[in-house]
């Protein structure tokens, strides 16, 4: 479980649920307007299952969701077939690397359309598919889009000249056990 919050302008807080060994699944729950919204993720099948979620409290403090199936749609954008996604690591530590992530408007990788510097701070597992996921619209869906080592995004920073974006996360990750209860 992970809780991603940015800002960058604008701040947004979603919790997200994956699977550390399958990046084509993932489950998050968040608020929209006054309802909260929980939406499965699958990739592999180009769905988004939603729900409509009721959260409670249980004994300890445990948070329990309930959730009531709404609707399937497809999802619309995996990946943009001239667009290209380099990653190339400039700094190394026994903590985290420092890597910049560049877009090129095709195949051809001659024209770059931005960079962006991310600190990735080392873990066993690769966790990119959740920082895009949670935090790289509209590039959420996009397969085409992963960084081969393992790690989990601590920061973001568009480098454009014109216009720098600076994205500040903070998240917190847990390793739970997550079951799913199906009403027949």
């Amino acid at each position: 479980m992970t809780n991603y919050k940015s800002e960058n302008g604008f701040y947004k807080q979603k919790i997200i649920y994956s699977n550390k060994n399958d990046n084509s699944y993932f489950l998050y729950i968040y608020k929209f307007k006054d309802k909260n919204i929980g939406e499965i993720v699958d990739l592999k099948k180009s769905k988004h299952h939603f729900f409509k979620v009721i959260e409670s409290e249980g004994y300890e403090k445990e948070i329990h969701h309930q959730f009531k199936y709404e609707n399937t749609s497809n999802v619309f954008y995996r990946d943009l077939p001239n667009t290209v996604f380099d990653f190339k690591v400039i700094a190394k530590d026994s903590l985290s690397k420092t890597v910049k992530l560049i877009k090129y408007k095709n195949k051809k990788k001659k024209i770059i359309t931005s960079i962006a510097e991310l600190k990735i701070k080392n873990i066993p597992y690769n966790l990119f598919s959740l920082f895009r996921f949670s935090c790289l619209h509209p590039y959420e869906n996009f397969t085409n889009l992963s960084f081969g080592e393992n790690g989990i995004v601590e920061s973001y920073k568009l480098l454009d000249t014109k216009n720098p974006i600076f994205i500040y996360l903070d998240y917190y990750s847990e390793n739970i056990d997550f079951e799913v209860k199906v009403k027949q």
